[in-house]
């Protein structure tokens, strides 16, 4: 999406830029789950954002602790972050 909107610069398409990146840094991707998206829509207190639900939503799935800057996922309390 920063991509698409100019935001950023890539040095080859999205898709092939993404999967070189998750191999070289040995992240793994998580996928969506029902239970990941039956969870995402039932927070009460985090804001509207579909995709943010879904990352908070993914690393209590999975235990995880959230690596983010956005102010509103850190102060809302419902996963435990980092940063």
């Amino acid at each position: 999406m920063l991509s698409a909107r100019g935001r950023i610069e890539l040095d080859r398409d999205p898709v092939t830029w993404m999967e070189d990146s998750f191999e070289s840094l040995d992240i793994e991707l998580l996928p969506l789950t029902p239970a990941v998206a039956v969870l995402a829509a039932q927070f009460k207190t985090l804001h509207g954002d579909p995709a943010d639900r879904i990352i908070v939503a993914t690393a209590l799935a999975h235990g995880a602790e959230l690596l983010t800057r956005d102010e509103k996922l850190r102060a809302s309390d419902v996963v435990r972050t980092l940063w």
